[in-house]
């Protein structure tokens, strides 16, 4: 995994303080405070400019006047390290328990911090394009396990990279290529292989649009995490297939709930499934906290055969993220309600069953509980209970009003909720109504 070990080159910017980071939504803007709590809302007229603030700034740029009364409250600040050292101490224990994964070794471990530092320096995880990202421990995992199928120093693309993992890549000496559609992203991007001393080329484009000449069937492996919905699996995955060399490896990222899609979907390609690495990667969501949400780790292989997409052609594909079956909005529905009765699990299943017409799935420890529903094309959505309190939240991916009126429903006719309900909606606006 290539020569010396690796030195990060130091220097301050502009950027958020220490365990602050940008909460980017379609209906506004704010920065929060990961360990206080503290809220700040923004106009929306300063959201650009938030999200490149969140992913730091040089330290001579001058900051938007939008974002000025972040710096009077004192959570925007110029000469600060780049990582911040919060978000890395709450990335380290939230990857403890992911460790066992990983061969214990210096070059390992100093791949896992480099990963880990750059997580920390990128202070919004969520917003316009579906990104969540993986842990840190898991990110390296990917970049390890890949390099077991296809040996060191190869032609390596990533179909997206909010995982970061284009820099363990790179640093372990392969060739890395990033196919990205978010300028900051790409931007960031090159700023921490530049700062670890080694290169990662990035093309900032569409995945429908036509794949580079220089890309086209020169790849050993692709490594890619589509959002598990039918249109992004195939976008994701046709540009992959595009991309790899006769006998080449493809490792995709799949949620569970989408498996059967994707294995309609990988029949119409070019593609041998050659595994399957169940719930190999966990993901954190904004504000450093660990998700709920888990993905298995496909592996196949490139087969002789024209593709359904060719590399020169644009592929008519709508609603990567959204879906079908969803609206203008991507994102989460998170919600918290007070019954008049206190639900069982069984209660809020039988509810939630009725609301979206398909099985719920039920975990319990103790009075606590999550109901989990495979809604179609792979949608899903994840309902907590705390019965202690009697309070219930929800996470719906893709978010649209008709999924999560057919919850609130759910809670007031089904769990018996009266009164005052405390609803919080957190959505991110991939494009315009």
């Amino acid at each position: 995994m290539g020569g010396a070990p690796w030195v990060l080159q130091s220097h301050t910017m502009l950027r958020l303080v220490d365990g602050t980071y940008a909460r980017v939504g379609a209906a506004g803007v704010a920065v929060e405070h990961m360990v206080t709590g503290q809220m700040v809302p923004l106009d929306l007229a300063g959201r650009d400019s938030l999200l490149a603030l969140a992913n730091g700034l040089p330290d001579h740029a001058t900051l938007h006047p939008a974002l000025e009364r972040l710096e009077r409250l004192g959570l925007v600040g110029h000469g600060l390290p780049a990582v911040d050292a919060l978000a890395q101490q709450r990335l380290t224990e939230l990857g403890e328990g992911h460790r066992w994964r990983l061969p214990r070794s210096r070059r390992v471990d100093a791949l896992v911090t480099h990963v880990r530092n750059a997580n920390s320096q990128r202070k919004v995880t969520f917003h316009g394009f579906g990104q969540t990202t993986c842990l840190p421990e898991v990110c390296v995992a990917r970049c390890l396990e890949l390099q077991r199928r296809v040996g060191p120093r190869r032609n390596v693309l990533l179909v997206g990279d909010d995982d970061l993992a284009s820099l363990p890549l790179a640093l372990m000496g392969h060739h890395v290529t990033v196919l990205e559609i978010d300028p900051l992203l790409c931007a960031f991007l090159t700023r921490l292989a530049q700062d670890a001393g080694t290169a990662i080329t990035t093309v900032c484009q569409d995945v429908r649009d036509v794949l580079p000449a220089n890309l086209r069937g020169t790849q050993h492996a692709v490594l890619t995490d589509p959002m598990t919905h039918e249109p992004c699996v195939r976008a994701f995955v046709g540009r992959a297939v595009n991309a790899l060399r006769p006998g080449g490896s493809l490792l995709c990222a799949v949620h569970p709930s989408g498996r059967a899609m994707f294995e309609s979907v990988m029949a119409q390609f070019p593609l041998v499934p050659r595994d399957v690495l169940a719930g190999f990667s966990s993901y954190h969501d904004e504000g450093f906290q660990e998700s709920w949400y888990r993905s298995d780790l496909h592996v196949l292989q490139r087969a002789p055969g024209p593709p359904p997409y060719g590399a020169n052609e644009t592929m008519a594909l709508d609603d990567l993220i959204e879906g079908a079956l969803a609206g203008p909005w991507h994102g989460g529905a998170v919600g918290g309600a007070n019954p008049f009765r206190k639900p069982t699990p069984q209660v809020l299943a039988t509810a939630l069953e009725h609301a979206f017409g398909v099985p719920a799935h039920v975990a319990a420890v103790g009075r606590d509980a999550v109901v989990m529903q495979v809604l179609p094309q792979g949608a899903h959505a994840v309902t907590s209970l705390d019965g202690r309190r009697g309070a219930v939240c929800t996470s719906i991916y893709p978010y649209t009003q008709a999924r999560y009126h057919a919850w609130t429903a759910a809670l007031r006719e089904g769990v018996g909720l009266v009164g005052h309900t405390s609803v919080r909606r957190e959505v991110t606006l991939l494009r315009g109504p």
